[in-house]
């Protein structure tokens, strides 16, 4: 049933719930108290002031009535004083009287007020005669009173008055003893609720500790291993209060940092086919991964434009570092880079090997490149190097038997054997012009081999008649 109330609900049922044990100690204590203190009242108004009444009539019998006809029969005071004497000790025994009977009486106590009243009856008529007496002065009455019947209907009040005075006592003391087993009956029974709050407190205070200590630190504990990386939580507390949307809120959190965990797992494998679902407007990081997957897929469009116009020979075309920024503009002008390093010396080949096709010889790879750049570099110009000399070598060759054709032909004319050889030597002149003109004319620059004298050009075939 707690569980579905709110914290608020939780808490203010077990405030209430304690405030109400507080109550009924305080209240209980309140009633115990009050009890004692209406017990002690009811002491002193039913005992104590009574047994003072009692005495007060006692001693108005005694102390003021019969000592003053005492005195008067004596003659220490004159009639006049006793007789206020006795008047006043009449009207303070009747005032006390009438003040004892209203209070509280027990059956026992009832039973002498009745026989203390029949006793008074018969005393107060006594009192009456002997006021009579001393209003006329009749000291002989007095003295015949005093001696006589005064002392006779005196002493059964004294008897009477002395009972009511002992039974105030121990009705007394038997309240008292009620009080005292009134007051440890309220101190046990106050001990019994107080420590049944304490229990009932602490109770309550470990329920809500159950049910709502143990899920904030479910939540905080899953909050701290979702910190440091681990989003693989599974948080199991439900309810409906607020701890439960806190709970509810906290596996949303789990739930969406697992999604940004497969989504960068999936960029991170290569896979940008599918875009992350952001939660709102404001979700910074859904918005983030999904401008890094469109970031890396026009790279890589770009890149793989790069790569295939390369692949079909064209060199020239290049990504563009301003669309991009940070890292992937230095990506960018990596691939860019690449390309050029590639372009660079190829262009410089190109436009050799079509000088070389021209018929320059000259023509030489002067770039400063490094790896399997150095080496094309380094075989072209050997290759250039090796066709210059070797045309340099047959054009040499070529003018050296066209020259030596030519020298044979002029010297044979006056020769007898001119015209058997004039054929051969005309078919070894046309080979020699043959030759000649396989020589590129861009040779025509290069330095030639100094020819050789006359006399050595003809020495071979001087040797020829002569075999």
């Amino acid at each position: 049933m707690l569980s579905s109330r709110s914290i608020r609900a939780k808490l203010l049922f077990a405030f209430v719930g304690v405030a109400l044990l507080c109550a009924a100690v305080g209240t209980f204590a309140y009633s115990g108290f009050n009890a004692l203190s209406g017990g002690m009242k009811t002491i002193y108004d039913d005992r104590v002031v009574p047994m003072a009444q009692i005495r007060e009539i006692a001693d108005g019998y005694h102390e003021e009535i019969l000592a003053a006809a005492q005195e008067l029969r004596a003659g220490r005071i004159q009639p006049e004083e006793a007789l206020v004497h006795i008047r006043t000790g009449r009207a303070l025994i009747e005032t006390n009287w009438n003040a004892y009977i209203i209070t509280y009486l027990t059956p026992e106590e009832s039973k002498l007020v009745e026989q203390t009243t029949a006793a008074r009856k018969v005393a107060d008529q006594t009192v009456a005669e002997l006021e009579a007496a001393v209003a006329a002065k009749d000291v002989a009455k007095v003295t015949e009173l005093v001696d006589g019947k005064m002392l006779d209907v005196l002493t059964p009040i004294h008897e009477l008055t002395d009972e009511l005075s002992n039974l105030q006592v121990r009705v007394a003391d038997e309240e008292v003893q009620k009080g005292k087993a009134v007051a440890s009956s309220r101190i046990l029974w106050m001990v019994i609720i107080t420590l049944t709050a304490m229990v009932t407190a602490l109770s309550l205070g470990l329920l809500l500790s159950r049910l709502i200590v143990t899920p904030l630190n479910a939540v905080r504990d899953a909050a701290r291993r979702i910190a440091v990386g681990d989003v693989d939580q599974d948080i199991t507390h439900h309810s409906g209060d607020e701890l439960g949307q806190l709970a509810d809120a906290a596996r949303d959190m789990v739930a969406y940092n697992k999604a940004v965990a497969a989504s960068v797992q999936l960029v991170g494998a290569g896979d940008l086919s599918q875009p992350f679902t952001q939660r709102s407007p404001q979700d910074l990081v859904g918005r983030s991964i999904n401008e890094v997957r469109e970031r890396l897929n026009a790279i890589i469009q770009a890149t793989a434009t790069l790569v295939k116009s390369a692949s079909n020979g064209d060199l020239k075309a290049r990504g563009d570092e301003k669309a991009y920024s940070g890292a992937f503009r230095s990506l960018i002008a990596e691939v860019n880079g690449l390309v050029d390093a590639v372009a660079t010396p190829m262009a410089e080949a190109n436009t050799a090997l079509t000088s070389l096709a021209g018929r320059d010889l000259t023509i030489r790879m002067n770039g400063a490149y490094r790896g399997d750049f150095a080496t094309m570099q380094k075989s072209f110009n050997s290759a250039a190097a090796a066709l210059e000399e070797t045309l340099t070598e047959v054009k040499n060759a070529a003018e050296q038997v066209a020259a030596a054709a030519s020298e044979i032909q002029q010297t044979s004319q006056h020769s007898p054997l001119a015209r058997a050889s004039k054929p051969a030597l005309s078919s070894r002149s046309r080979r020699a012009c043959r030759s000649r003109s396989l020589a590129p004319s861009v040779l025509r620059s290069t330095p030639t081999k100094r020819r050789p004298s006359p006399a050595t050009r003809r020495a071979p075939f001087a040797a020829e008649p002569m075999a």
